[in-house]
């Protein structure tokens, strides 16, 4: 990645130091999402329980007002959460069950689990939902960005005030999107980080 990336990627990212992150889910299978910022009301489409876009009688989609975070950071790479000398939770437990399926296997199958009915894209079924909402849940507070790193990479490192670091690993070598980085309420393009450089360098 060239050094004129990295110095975007810096400046982009360095609004968020002293920020709140506001919230962190799955979207979209395997994807990630973190809000930092200030909330903010936004006209939205609203969605069933299931996650799924609700419409009227007639088949239009729905629409409510909602407050979100005004900074989106959006994975589709590598991660991980860690405190001190642990690692937390990582992306790769979105493909492993919670606790509580691996518990019942080992009450009614002698600690044999059916890998074949297992479905880790159902939400809190995996291991990664059921960690991501027990360390962040759904008003971490005491989640303050405290420094950003970015890597020669691109690789990003976010150092809360708490001791938590949230860490990014591009983990392509070509022209796929690692992570994006973008302000919910603008227009402007988004800052999206490839395997071999960001989508565009040009505009500044």
């Amino acid at each position: 990645m060239k050094k004129r990336d990295i110095e975007i990627i810096k400046k982009a990212l360095s609004k968020l130091v002293g920020q709140s992150l506001r919230d962190a889910y799955r979207f979209a299978g395997a994807s990630i999402h973190f809000g930092f910022g200030d909330m903010l009301e936004d006209d939205c489409f609203y969605k069933d329980e299931s996650g799924k876009l609700a419409r009227d009688e007639s088949g239009k989609l729905l629409r409510r007002k909602s407050l979100r975070p005004k900074y989106a950071l959006r994975n589709e790479c590598a991660m991980r959460v860690t405190c001190g000398n642990e690692i937390l939770f990582a992306k790769a437990d979105i493909f492993l069950p919670n606790t509580k399926l691996m518990k019942k296997a080992n009450i009614e199958n002698d600690g044999i689990f059916d890998w074949k009915a297992f479905d880790w894209d159902v939400v809190g079924d995996n291991y990664f939902d059921e960690m991501i909402e027990k360390y962040i849940g759904d008003d971490p507070f005491e989640f303050v960005v405290k420094k950003i790193d970015v890597s020669k990479f691109g690789d990003l490192k976010i150092s809360f005030e708490n001791g938590f670091v949230l860490e990014l690993f591009v983990d392509g070598s070509g022209g796929e999107e690692s992570w994006r980085f973008f302000d919910v309420f603008s227009e402007e393009r988004h800052l999206v980080v490839l395997g071999d450089g960001i989508e565009d360098a040009s505009e500044e």
